[in-house]
């Protein structure tokens, strides 16, 4: 049994239930939350699915493919979620830049105008699935899941 200062067991499981999920301590020190980048241009959508996400990740955010890159090589990443279309490189570019660097992280690819060419593309670039915008947000989850099983 675990004391933590409580008369009652349970509110030891409680507090300890609470601790983990508000992160403010460990249950172990071999646990963490998958780090997750997400890139995108448009300040107000990184932050409402930064917010979204950040309960179960670790979210980092770059607004430019070329802050994407400096985050990736600089950051051991479990996630990145890259949109296309983006002003300085879009999300292919993004794509076959990482291809060269020695294990890369998993990407799903986000577009509003995802068509069969753009995803094949990705695919056979490294991303591990793609997702249309506007997305539902527990669809969104399934992907990222199942993204970071592979």
């Amino acid at each position: 049994m675990i004391n933590c200062g409580w008369t009652y067991p349970i509110m030891g499981y409680v507090y300890i239930w609470f601790v983990y999920k508000k992160g403010i301590g460990k249950l172990d020190n071999s646990h963490s939350m998958p780090k997750i980048l997400i890139v995108y241009d448009h300040p107000r959508f990184l932050k409402t699915l930064s917010f979204a996400l950040e309960e179960d990740h670790e979210i980092l955010t770059a607004e430019s493919g070329r802050e994407a890159l400096d985050k990736i090589a600089r950051d051991r990443l479990d996630l990145v979620m890259l949109d296309y279309f983006m002003p300085d490189l879009d999300g292919l570019e993004v794509l076959g830049r990482m291809r060269a660097w020695p294990n890369p992280p998993r990407v799903i690819l986000m577009s509003a105008r995802l068509d069969q060419e753009i995803s094949q593309q990705a695919r056979e670039l490294g991303a591990v699935d793609c997702i249309e915008k506007p997305f539902d947000l527990p669809d969104l989850r399934w992907k990222i899941e199942r993204a970071l099983k592979k």
